[in-house]
């Protein structure tokens, strides 16, 4: 004797609404955790910096960059020289710099994975 059972299977898992959450969530995380890395390079600039003028914090940015994002200084000619890079600085000059790049990744490091935590909510609501 052969039985034949038919299986309907619907909702989001199956009809692709939840990758699509799943995608939107990373994309959404990704940003918001680019936009607190600015926000710490400025924090950074601005408690180091001894002559602000705005021009150099007015070039920080955060940017699409597939896949992620990037946070950067839109390569000014002095860049290398205020963040401190050995190997592109000029020789003549011992100004060590402010690493503020450096230090913003670190301090990014540790609140990335809760920012990611606060924006997975409403994506988790639409995989139900």
């Amino acid at each position: 004797m052969d039985v034949t059972v038919k299986v309907h299977l619907s909702g989001p898992i199956f009809d692709g609404r939840a990758l699509k959450a799943v995608d939107d969530y990373l994309e959404a995380a990704i940003w918001e955790v680019g936009e607190q890395g600015e926000r710490e390079v400025q924090q950074e600039l601005a408690a180091n910096l001894r002559h602000p003028t705005g021009r150099y914090q007015g070039h920080i940015k955060v940017e699409r960059h597939p896949p992620g994002v990037i946070v950067h200084d839109q390569d000014l000619p002095y860049s290398f020289w205020l963040e401190g890079v050995p190997e592109r600085r000029d020789r003549r000059h011992m100004f060590p710099g402010y690493h503020s790049f450096e230090h913003a990744g670190a301090a990014l490091e540790r609140v990335a994975g809760p920012i990611a935590e606060r924006v997975l909510p409403p994506y988790l609501a639409r995989m139900q």
